[in-house]
């Protein structure tokens, strides 16, 4: 929407699912070319302060210098107290009692806490290229930490006040347990809900059951998506509209 000589955007995509390039290159032709190239706009609004809202804040003041348009000044408007969205680290200090024989020493440290995405796939895809794009243009591309093969091998999840490490033995045992147990009625629980949208936990529990849902879904839900299992939408998710629909 457009007020007082200002564009609004309302982002409501993920960065991963836009290809800005094309995005913005496609304002150049049709109705919208009007309101964002407009000779009389001078500032843009971009409400949330996500890595969407950032990053398409970012590559606005890019694309403005680079074609010469009229947008003079982008601002972004976040509720709450921190920019980042979902993504953010916290910081806690731990202390560890280590006992030789019969000394005692504790041992304080400070781990680092991520939320949110925690990884980035590779790849060549359009969308790949613009994040790296955006990560070289903030100059973080020496910070990147590169995955090891040994350490993606080794999955653990915080489950039952432990830490377990997750194989796919485990992982169908786990899932043969939850769904067994009233199985016969869960068929019946199958299709509720498949012609309308609904929280992804939701469905998830329905078909693999509150335990495999709680335990594993939930932590895959929170790497991939960054949390809020209990609020996105089944619908919107890959690969559970897949299995959905």
């Amino acid at each position: 929407c457009r007020f007082f000589n200002t564009v609004v955007i309302c982002v409501f995509f993920s960065l991963g699912s836009v290809d800005f390039t094309k995005f913005f290159s496609s304002t150049k032709r049709g109705n919208f070319s009007v309101v964002l190239l407009g000779r009389t706009m001078s500032r843009v609004a971009v409400i949330g302060g996500g890595i969407s809202g950032l990053s398409t804040a970012h590559f606005l003041k890019q694309w403005s210098k680079t074609n010469k348009c009229w947008i003079k000044e982008v601002t972004v408007f976040e509720k709450s107290n921190r920019f980042g969205g979902w993504i953010g680290t916290t910081r806690k200090p731990i202390t560890i009692e280590m006992t030789d024989g019969k000394v005692q020493e504790q041992h304080r440290y400070t781990i680092h806490v991520e939320h949110g995405p925690n990884s980035m796939r590779g790849g060549k895809s359009k969308e790949l290229q613009v994040t790296w794009q955006l990560i070289d243009n903030i100059n973080l591309k020496d910070e990147c930490v590169p995955a090891h093969a040994e350490v993606q091998a080794q999955r653990l999840v915080y489950c039952d006040n432990k830490v377990v490490a997750l194989s796919a033995k485990k992982g169908i045992q786990e899932l043969a347990l939850s769904v067994w147990p009233n199985a016969i009625g869960r068929l019946w629980q199958i299709n509720k809900g498949a012609n309308e949208d609904e929280p992804l936990y939701e469905f998830c529990k329905r078909h693999f059951g509150k335990r495999f849902t709680d335990t594993y879904i939930t932590a895959f839900v929170n790497g991939i998506y960054g949390g809020g299992i209990h609020s996105l939408s089944a619908q919107c998710a890959t690969p559970f509209n897949q299995l959905k629909n």
